[in-house]
């Protein structure tokens, strides 16, 4: 576990705004040598200034690029191995599974499940040498309580999650954590940016619905420049806490670890909530028949 007083080498991608901008700062703020991950540390923008100002190294790392491995392994050898890594980077796209083209999907997957993926294969080895490192993967409220118009994002979440949860076990004799963080909406450009590149358009089944309704008022949002007062979680208080999580300071540091995920903003406590009951109604009612189809003992 690192404290305050350890100085570490910490990796974001998304690190151009929303929640992986506040990460760097406040890594950075908490003593660290921080690695900021974008598709283009060229572009001269506020966040990308005040970030190195604030001592970070911005470096050009795009998850989804097929030579991933390749554009790491100089950066690596400039800066020395990664002590945190933080799979921030994501993406997202509306519309309905069956109007989604396959590669969109794959595109999606690509970016949220196996660049993180890719990334830990590339720095495990380090890290298990070491004995020392730890993986944080920013997921989504989604992967516990999906909803529609976001599928795809919300699959691809609930894998990665999924994927923190067995590679935990796998790498814990390393001495190496993997830990989930599972926020809800937050005042981001994320989804905004999304809706505003474009949804898969609705094919005529589901215009008049439940789908045609919510994505039009979404889109609608974003169009009046509402949608950044949608959602509640500030990104810049989420991502203090994901700092103190990882350095085992704060607030974070006096819970633990709380088996390696971490819900954050009051949208995911609902969705803690949800499913929740989701599982006890689940228990209630089948508690009685899963047993009632395994084999019989012998004896």
């Amino acid at each position: 576990m690192s404290t305050s007083t350890s100085k570490e080498t910490w990796l974001v991608t998304g690190s151009s705004q929303g929640l992986g901008y506040y990460i760097v700062l406040h890594a950075l703020k908490a003593g660290h040598k921080v690695l900021a991950g974008t598709r283009n540390p060229s572009k001269s923008t506020p966040e990308i200034e005040t970030v190195k100002k604030a001592g970070g190294i911005w470096i050009e790392l795009d998850v989804s690029a097929t030579d991933l491995e390749a554009r790491l392994e100089p950066i690596l050898g400039e800066h020395g191995p990664v002590d945190v890594l933080v799979n921030n980077a994501g993406y997202a796209y509306g519309g309905a599974v069956e109007d989604t083209p396959i590669d969109l999907a794959h595109l999606i997957f690509a970016t949220n499940l196996f660049g993180p993926a890719r990334l830990i294969k590339a720095l495990l080895p380090s890290m298990r040498t070491r004995r020392h490192g730890t993986i944080l993967n920013i997921t989504s409220s989604e992967a516990l309580t999906p909803i529609m118009g976001t599928a795809y994002y919300s699959a691809s979440k609930a894998a990665l999650d999924n994927l923190s949860a067995a590679l935990a076990l796998e790498v814990a004799d390393f001495g190496i954590r993997v830990l989930s963080a599972l926020p809800g909406g937050m005042r981001t450009e994320f989804l905004a940016g999304a809706l505003e590149s474009g949804t898969v358009p609705l094919s005529e089944p589901y215009q008049t619905g439940s789908m045609g309704k919510m994505l039009g008022a979404m889109s609608g949002m974003v169009a009046s420049g509402q949608w950044g007062g949608h959602f509640r979680g500030d990104p810049e208080k989420v991502a203090g806490r994901l700092v103190e999580w990882v350095d085992g300071m704060g607030v974070l540091g006096g819970i633990g670890w709380m088996g390696g995920k971490l819900p954050l903003t009051g949208e995911a406590g609902v969705a803690v909530e949800r499913k929740i009951a989701e599982l006890v109604e689940m228990k209630e009612k089948l508690g009685g028949v899963w047993g009632e189809v395994d084999l019989l003992a012998e004896g």
